[in-house]
């Protein structure tokens, strides 16, 4: 009952009222005191509560700031390892809303707009860890974004969960900073690929550039004005005058 990822889930049906509990644990013990609770949704900014009692539970999808647990999680099961109280989690990624977060307790590994999160950490228990399975997966929006291996911390305890259609390994790197991790980790999976220099400079950004000789006009006046510029993007949509979200798979006539 308290394997957990972290998730929040499209629709369920509430058991009892919600409930302020001191940690994801103390919201599992009390799912399991009753009869009808399946599942625990645990999670911060809510003045209801922080844990909420729920069965037919559905679209579990990627959250950064709520946990889902119990037994209709991870059916496969997962795997727990002992931890300092205090130790402290580095690396799983960012997003919109905690970039300026270097550490995190949990992660719902996917790739969204402006956020990336993966199944990996450096604690400062002294190793690295990456969970791996063998597919991504489609969530509730449709997308094929959500890699099902995550983790959570509760006290002296990380719960690793992976979807059970999947092969799950988990490779351990002892580690003694952040640093020697980050280097195993990429002598693991490869360095990561680094843009062209160009790409570190400023680059000047419009939805809706009218053509090129604007562009070109533009471009003329960063130079005569002596403001720095190393790339325009001509961002989608500068070839209509209308969005093409719209737009079925045969196009328009135009």
């Amino acid at each position: 009952m308290c394997t957990s990822t972290g998730g929040d889930v499209g629709s369920c049906t509430n058991v009892a009222a919600p409930q302020t509990v001191s940690d994801t644990a103390a919201c599992c013990s009390a799912c399991k005191a009753l009869s009808n609770c399946t599942n625990w949704i645990y999670g911060t900014g809510d003045p209801a509560g922080n844990c909420w009692l729920v069965k037919d539970i559905q679209g579990v999808h990627p959250s950064t700031n709520r946990i889902v647990g119990g037994k209709d999680i991870t059916p496969g099961g997962g795997v727990s390892f002992s931890s300092a109280s205090d130790a402290l989690l580095y690396g799983r990624g960012a997003g919109a809303g905690d970039d300026h977060v270097l550490t995190s307790t949990n992660v719902s590994p996917h790739v969204e707009n402006r956020e990336a999160y993966t199944p990996y950490f450096y604690s400062t228990d002294g190793y690295s860890a990456l969970g791996v399975v063998d597919s991504w997966r489609t969530t509730g929006q449709g997308k094929t974004n959500y890699y099902p291996a995550g983790y959570s911390q509760s006290g002296s305890e990380i719960q690793w969960a992976a979807d059970s259609k999947s092969a799950f390994e988990i490779y351990l790197m002892p580690a003694a900073s952040l640093d020697i991790g980050t280097q195993s980790y990429y002598a693991l999976t490869g360095t990561a690929l680094v843009p062209p220099k160009y790409a570190f400079g400023f680059i000047a950004s419009r939805w809706g550039w009218g053509n090129r000789s604007y562009i070109e006009s533009v471009l003329k006046t960063f130079r005569s004005g002596s403001y720095p510029i190393d790339a325009f993007i001509t961002d989608f949509g500068w070839f209509t005058n209308v969005s093409d979200y719209d737009f079925q798979p045969a196009g328009e006539s135009w």
